[in-house]
């Protein structure tokens, strides 16, 4: 089941072919996201092959989901349900479900925290991230973030096709 659940997450939140065409500064904070996501998978896994007897992979866990939020916050979601799932149904399992737990936990907080810090200090509130003064649109969650969008951009991604070059990135998305 965490496999299926570990898959998904990284299948949901891997914009390859964007990442591909792009390779530029944007794309740096989707890209470690995406490599913290994942390294917070790996130490989950080293903690479930350790028989969760070394706690510091679920640490490493932690700390990888806890920088892939801090390099990309819409990561948050997905963090949150490997978290949750991990908790629920993996340390459970554990011998030492306490220790597993705030192995995994602690690192989560402690990024959350210079998060929040960071937030407060560079725009005064901590739960601003910047994202309302990156829009031109009026701050509307549902206009930001709706469903409609759905189709569009699986015809973005799956319907255009990839052209070769013989510079880097050789892989190119064409522009519509």
């Amino acid at each position: 089941v965490l496999t299926g659940v570990f898959v998904l997450a990284a299948g949901i939140n891997l914009p390859f072919m964007f990442l591909v065409s792009r390779p530029q500064v944007y794309e740096t904070s989707i890209l470690f996201g995406q490599v913290f996501l994942l390294l917070g998978m790996v130490g989950l896994v080293r903690a479930f092959l350790s028989e969760c007897l070394q706690p510091g992979w679920f640490a490493l866990a932690g700390l990888g989901w806890g920088l892939a939020v801090g390099s990309r916050y819409s990561l948050v979601g997905a963090v949150g349900v490997l978290t949750l799932f991990t908790l629920l149904y993996g340390v459970r399992k554990c011998p030492r479900r306490r220790a597993a737990a705030l192995a995994l936990l602690t690192p989560l907080g402690l990024v959350a925290g210079l998060l929040l810090a960071y937030n407060v200090a560079r725009f005064g509130n901590p739960l601003e991230t910047g994202f309302a003064y990156q829009l031109t649109i009026p701050h509307d969650p549902a206009r930001v973030f709706s469903p409609a969008y759905l189709p569009a951009n699986a015809a973005l991604y799956w319907g255009y096709p990839l052209t070769w070059r013989d510079t880097f990135p050789f892989l190119h998305f064409q522009s519509f």
